[in-house]
């Protein structure tokens, strides 16, 4: 064989006419590999020339493979060559979104992604996107940064966007604990979450968040307090709640307000009615304990009321901001 005859009609498909010496050529046989033992699809036999069907967007960006030719001629034993030739160098772009907490949900993360795998034009400049290109085995890799211990959650993806339910997932006690250990002492949290295939990061997206400011905790206790007024008057079939003499503090450790504070209403026959004591309750109206006396009555009995989540509460909007920060 005197020549193999390779000729790139684009990164896909290949025209093949060997030349050879002594006679001419009655089929040609033509195999891609991309390895020592790999035969990749394109190959194929027939009279010359051939027309081959490259699987470039199968090969890794800018990868070497081989072209083996070999020709066929009556009483004749057949010519073989082979050129290696280089796939098409390739680019990956993807885009990964992260909210947490999802809708005010501490527990919830909502999450988005995009991929796409692009290559360059065989024929004049940019890229172009080739199609059916998709990772395998997605996941979201969450870690506070600077965490003292562990913090790591790794998160399958079945879906490019949804919301996840954090304490379901392995590790979260500690992700949870980390988060927590920053904002006890009024610090912020970086938290970096990576789109993974494998060990690879496909993209990434950074979560600054902060402990409420005490502006923040003002504006809760003042809903708070409103909420279970108006629970409470509604537990007592009463009009006209209110809340007053409120006094607060916020129990960084169990992650719950403890107020002292008078709730009041009117009962049936207009007569006003006045409670004292104290409540505890969480930062989303949820697990309210209230224990107290009639004001001033100490020689009463003490009342205890529980309830599962103040009437009226809100839901507690997004609080993730266009810079990407958050408060809990």
């Amino acid at each position: 064989m005197t020549s193999t005859g390779l000729r790139r009609a684009g990164w896909d498909t290949l025209y093949v006419q060997p030349t050879v010496s002594g006679g001419r050529v009655d089929s040609v046989a033509v195999l891609v590999f991309a390895g020592r033992d790999t035969v990749l699809d394109g190959g194929a036999r027939g009279a010359g020339p051939l027309l081959v069907r490259l699987p470039d967007a199968q090969l890794p960006s800018d990868s070497s493979f081989l072209v083996e030719v070999c020709a066929f001629a009556a009483q004749h034993a057949p010519a073989c060559a082979q050129d290696a030739l280089r796939s098409s160098p390739k680019r990956f772009r993807s885009r990964l979104d992260v909210t947490y907490p999802a809708h005010g949900d501490p527990d919830r993360l909502a999450y988005t992604f995009a991929w796409r795998v692009e290559r360059l034009r065989a024929h004049g400049e940019g890229y172009e996107t080739l199609r059916g290109r998709t990772p395998g085995n997605a996941r979201l890799h969450i870690a506070v940064d600077e965490a003292i211990a562990p913090s790591v959650l790794d998160v399958p993806l079945r879906y490019a966007a949804g919301t996840v339910a954090l304490p379901g997932q392995r590790g979260y006690d500690a992700f949870w604990l980390a988060l927590n250990d920053r904002f006890f002492y009024g610090d912020t949290a970086r938290v970096r979450v990576e789109l993974r295939t494998g060990s690879v990061a496909l993209a990434a997206d950074t979560l600054v968040l902060a402990p409420r400011s005490r502006a923040e905790r003002l504006a809760d206790v003042q809903a708070l307090a409103d909420a279970f007024a108006r629970t409470l008057a509604r537990y007592r079939v009463g009009t006209a709640p209110e809340a007053t003499g409120v006094r607060w503090r916020y129990d960084r450790i169990q992650q719950r307000y403890v107020m002292e504070l008078t709730a009041g209403w009117r009962d049936s026959t207009g007569a006003p009615q006045r409670l004292h004591g104290r409540l505890i309750v969480a930062a989303d109206g949820e697990n309210a304990r209230f224990d107290g006396k009639p004001l001033g009555d100490s020689a009463a009995p003490m009342l205890t009321y529980r309830f599962d989540r103040l009437a009226g509460f809100p839901t507690p909007s997004k609080t993730r901001t266009e810079d990407k920060a958050g408060t809990f």
